[in-house]
């Protein structure tokens, strides 16, 4: 469940990122827990991809 959660905030915040600039430290905020949690299930493949800044949607 927590991975399915900290797939949806990385992609939340890549939304925020592309489409509302002025919310941009929100989207960094959900991004860096996103991290955290990838980091913590070892979804290495999930990391990677979020560090890239790969589309998710």
């Amino acid at each position: 469940m927590r991975l399915h959660y900290a797939r949806t905030l990385a992609t939340y915040a890549q939304m925020l990122l592309h489409h509302s600039p002025t919310r941009q430290i929100e989207a960094l905020n959900y991004r860096r827990e996103a991290t955290g949690i990838l980091s913590e299930c070892g979804a290495t493949l999930d990391l990677l991809q979020l560090q890239s800044g790969e589309p998710r949607f």
